[in-house]
């Protein structure tokens, strides 16, 4: 193998284990592996986030795509929440459907909770709100 080829394999594995750091695979069969999706009432713009059972996940927001690594409670407290951790790994740096872009590194601690369906859930800042949705399951 060339000096370049060399080079040009160690920064995508580099890259790869620096993307997936910090991720935490999920259980095959976990009820928020998936695509989920919300439209805002006020303004129309759609958020779409897909949670991957290698612990990573992927969200468009208005003109923001980014890429993340999560760690998500295996099963829901006693009030029905999970906790999701998001670090930010990849984005474009455009705004999302707030008007802000989030920063590489970005951290976020959410709870969401499922319906008795298991076909929404709403995405709560904190165990007492505020929250947003309902996001709806998408089917591929």
């Amino acid at each position: 193998m060339s000096g370049t080829l060399k080079r040009l394999a160690l920064a995508a594995v580099t890259s790869w284990v620096c993307a997936t750091a910090g991720a935490a695979p999920l259980r095959a069969g976990h009820p928020l592996l998936g695509t989920w999706a919300w439209t805002m009432p006020e303004t129309r713009c759609t958020e779409r986030m897909t949670m991957r059972a290698d612990g990573t996940s992927g969200t468009t927001s208005g003109e923001e795509v980014s890429e993340s690594t999560i760690r998500l409670s295996d099963q829901p407290d006693a009030d029905g929440f999970y906790e999701w951790t998001d670090t930010i790994t990849r984005s474009n740096g455009k705004p999302d459907c707030g008007g802000e872009a989030t920063p590489i590194g970005d951290v976020a601690t959410t709870y969401p909770r499922l319906n008795a369906a298991g076909d929404q859930l709403m995405l709560c800042l904190t165990k007492k709100g505020p929250c947003f949705g309902p996001y709806v399951r998408q089917r591929p």
